[in-house]
């Protein structure tokens, strides 16, 4: 058994708002880059319990930190861990999403961005550790196909709710989007505008105003 932390919130002003234990997992996906990690950062800030173990610390491509939880990683292996979890929320990769238990009840928040900034955004992470990225048209193919495959799995699985978050939408125009995801999420009695402060559109480095042809929106 993996030890799984429960953690309320980053935010030590934000009231914990813990769901019952047979609720359903709360799960933040998308593609690597997409905006994850501000999600999460958003229900931190609503006073949803995170599983989240600070194994990979904030640095300049995520500033306000990436909310992951190294057991994840290993979801292939062993899975068995997820169903005591019920309540809370943890970021899991698109990819990783059929390893999770299929009889476990999910609410699954996919948010998308554009995929010319998810390709910008990887390759100027990639840039400062040195490292360089793989061709942009055979990225930008495989992440369109992922996309896809993800849509389809979330919306046929069975015993699952699903939110699907506009990147781009949410930091342009936050408190539609905001009061989209705590109805969702009808155990977080939090004011829509509280979140905000959770929101830091300087940190959208990556905007591209008129995506190219490449676009799967």
């Amino acid at each position: 058994m993996i030890p799984t932390p429960r953690v309320p919130s980053t935010d030590p002003a934000a009231p914990s708002a813990a769901a019952p234990p047979d609720s359903p997992l709360v799960v933040v996906t998308g593609l690597p880059r997409s905006g994850t990690s501000l999600v999460m950062g958003l229900l931190a800030a609503a006073g949803q319990p995170l599983l989240t173990d600070h194994h990979r610390p904030a640095d300049p491509d995520n500033p306000r930190g990436y909310h992951e939880f190294q057991p994840v990683k290993s979801l292939m292996r062993d899975n068995t861990w997820l169903q005591s979890q019920r309540g809370s929320a943890v970021k899991i990769i698109s990819t990783l999403l059929p390893f999770i238990p299929p009889d476990l009840p999910l609410k699954i928040i996919l948010i998308q961005r554009r995929l010319a900034e998810v390709l910008a955004s990887q390759a100027a992470m990639l840039a400062r550790a040195g490292l360089s990225s793989a061709p942009t048209a055979l990225l930008a193919a495989a992440w369109q196909k992922q996309n896809a495959q993800t849509l389809d799995f979330i919306t046929n699985r069975p015993r699952t709710g699903v939110l699907i978050l506009p990147h781009h939408e949410l930091l342009e125009n936050p408190l539609p989007w905001l009061e989209r995801l705590l109805a969702f999420l009808p155990h977080l009695r939090q004011d829509p505008r509280a979140l905000l402060p959770a929101i830091d559109p300087t940190l959208h480095r990556q905007k591209i105003e008129n995506p190219p042809s490449l676009e799967n929106q």
